[in-house]
């Protein structure tokens, strides 16, 4: 066994970066329901903020679901590749 000094930097493991794409992926979920939420309380309030350019352009063009969708279906795909990665470790 070979000891590991603390200035050495540790090598991540596949499954370490797998479980990091699945917690990414969920997190990218719940921010979907976050801005759709967030979204609707302004419309209803007439309110503003400021917000990412993106954000921004996303909304202009369909709406606060244009914004939750892109966020889900990116948080899907994390989480499908987190997965996927984390089955070819384990096999």
């Amino acid at each position: 066994m070979s000891e590991i000094s603390p200035n050495e930097p540790q090598k991540e493991t596949k499954e370490d970066s797998s479980w990091i794409f699945i917690f990414l992926g969920v997190a990218l979920m719940g921010g979907s329901f976050f801005f759709y939420y967030l979204f609707d309380d302004i419309e209803k309030g007439g309110e503003s903020i400021k917000i990412n350019w993106m954000f921004y352009l996303a909304y202009k063009i369909g709406g606060k679901w244009t914004v939750s969708i892109i966020l889900f279906v990116l948080g899907v795909y994390r989480t499908y590749q987190g997965v996927t990665m984390l089955n070819k470790k384990k096999n």
